[in-house]
């Protein structure tokens, strides 16, 4: 079978993933708004940057 991972292990391991391909957090959420069409939004980077920061994110509590 297969074991269900928690919550926060999940946002552990896409913490991890996103920082393997982006030297941080802040530059990988200016490439996704660029893609969802947000270019040079500095308000937009600012919420997404803070969602990253909190510390729920950690807890799969995120909603990207």
């Amino acid at each position: 079978m297969f074991e269900l991972k928690t919550n926060e292990d999940i946002g552990v391991y896409l913490k991890e993933l996103i920082l393997s391909k982006y030297p941080s957090c802040r530059q990988f959420c200016i490439a996704y708004l660029q893609l969802q069409g947000y270019d040079d939004n500095q308000e937009e980077i600012r919420k997404l940057t803070n969602r990253f920061s909190n510390p729920s994110w950690e807890k799969g509590y995120s909603n990207l």
